[in-house]
């Protein structure tokens, strides 16, 4: 098995082992069961899928592209293991905020910058596929599993935080309606609140996956990966200003990025 599948089995068998404390419940149990048997189940799968049933180039594009899958998932695992945050964790991020930010967030950046980390936010998550293409794109698909295994590895360790330290994100405890917004803003408030499960994570998965993309693709395709690399800057931005994290989540996803992406590289996978 490759290292990213074999991260998505650790994962998948990390929530299922969390999920047994009585506090979750039977209901949350039970979906965050399923939810781990599919991040377990299907990376081995594909390990071990017949190559007389499908061309082996179609086993591998799938095996290219199933750590995506495994990534969404992952996210909501993690949020069905959200029943409310801590109060005193909660109350450290908002200080931290206070003293970080000195009262300043969207009102900070002009107008049309705004706008501009408000869109990149929203779009997050296509950055994950987005930057496996442009790696197969330039050439290097057989770095499929150092690329996924470095951006999988900094969203599973984002995500599995979220039992221990949970809270909600500023825009839930701020009450910041789409209704009190325009444009762009507005679309940003209303796809957060359709999309996301409801749950801050620290570090900031946003930030941390982002970055990671970045990170992964810059030793192949250095032009396409700066450029990434700009785009994630603007999201770690916008989560800030847009208050959909709190800043010291942005710090330690920065953090957890440049991490995982120095230890992916020294264990040369």
């Amino acid at each position: 098995m490759r290292a990213s599948e074999i991260a998505a089995v650790a994962y998948g068998t990390y929530a299922a082992i969390v999920a047994l404390a009585p506090r979750w419940g039977w209901r949350r149990r039970v979906v965050v069961w399923i939810l781990a048997a599919l991040m377990i189940a299907g990376p081995v799968a594909l390990a071990r899928f017949p190559q007389t049933l499908l061309r082996p180039e179609t086993v591998m594009a799938m095996r290219d592209w199933a750590p995506a899958v495994c990534i969404l998932i992952s996210y909501y695992t993690s949020g069905t293991l959200f029943v409310g945050p801590s109060a005193p964790f909660e109350a450290w991020l908002r200080r931290a905020d206070v003293y970080l930010l000195r009262g300043s967030a969207a009102s900070a950046l002009p107008r049309v910058a705004q706008a501009i980390v408000e869109l990149l936010y929203a779009g997050t998550f296509l950055m994950i596929p987005t930057g496996f293409a442009i790696l197969g794109a330039s050439g290097f698909r057989s770095a499929a599993d150092r690329y996924w295994t470095t951006v999988s590895l900094a969203e599973y360790v984002s995500f599995g935080m979220l039992p221990w330290l949970p809270s909600r994100p500023p825009w839930l405890v701020d009450n910041l309606l789409p209704d009190d917004a325009h444009g762009i803003r507005r679309f940003g408030l209303i796809w957060v609140r359709r999309t996301s499960h409801r749950a801050n994570t620290f570090p900031s998965g946003h930030t941390a996956g982002s970055l990671a993309v970045a990170f992964a693709v810059i030793p192949f395709a250095p032009i396409a990966g700066l450029g990434l690399l700009a785009i994630a800057s603007g999201i770690a931005i916008g989560c800030v200003s847009g208050r959909y994290h709190y800043a010291v989540d942005v710090v330690a996803g920065v953090a957890l990025a440049a991490a995982i992406s120095a230890a992916v590289g020294l264990a040369g996978i």
